[in-house]
């Protein structure tokens, strides 16, 4: 099976820290259900946020072991643009927190065309507008629980096990 994945929110709880450091600094809440605030926010403290999210509970465990007989590629909005550096500082935190993967790309907002190129059997992301440029596709996207969709009714885990687990019984019906 050919996977990609998405990094922030799905794989490391960037808005949770974002979040946490908001509330300290400014003793306030901010809509972090807003990408664009979340992108003003993220900015403004450059690459601590990056560097110093923490991975959800079980991702680097199902990655790599999705990694031994399926391919994985990493399909993230992180582009230079939004943080100077963010390339290399995210190669380097996937490297020191040992996730495995074979491909990884930066700046894709719009995943529909990275998506139909690796040619990917699966999508996991928590982004809603990604679900839905996926939609009508061979690609089976899937919602990664979180801020961003909240309300909003797709095929969803909560979670690391029930992703690994939606894709073991793909694997065993044939997808």
């Amino acid at each position: 099976m050919r996977i990609g994945i998405d990094i922030d929110n799905t794989i490391c709880q960037t808005s949770k820290l974002a979040m946490e450091l908001y509330k300290k600094e400014k003793e306030a809440n901010v809509d972090f259900a807003s990408k664009d605030k979340q992108y003003e926010f993220i900015k403004s403290h450059g690459l601590h946020i990056f560097n110093n999210c923490i991975l959800h509970e079980n991702a680097k465990d199902v990655i790599n072991k999705l990694y031994k007989e399926n391919e994985i590629y990493l399909i993230t909005a992180r582009n230079n643009k939004h943080v100077k550096g963010i390339k290399r500082a995210t190669l380097n935190y996937l490297k020191s927190v040992g996730i495995s993967y074979n491909g990884i790309y930066f700046g894709c907002s719009s995943k529909l065309n990275k998506c139909e190129k690796l040619r990917l059997d699966v999508m996991l992301d928590d982004d809603p507008n990604v679900y839905e440029e996926l939609l009508n596709t061979n690609i089976n996207c899937i919602l990664f629980d979180g801020v961003l969709n909240e309300k909003y009714r797709g095929r969803k885990v909560s979670n690391w096990l029930e992703f690994n687990n939606l894709i073991e019984r793909m694997m065993e019906s044939g997808k």
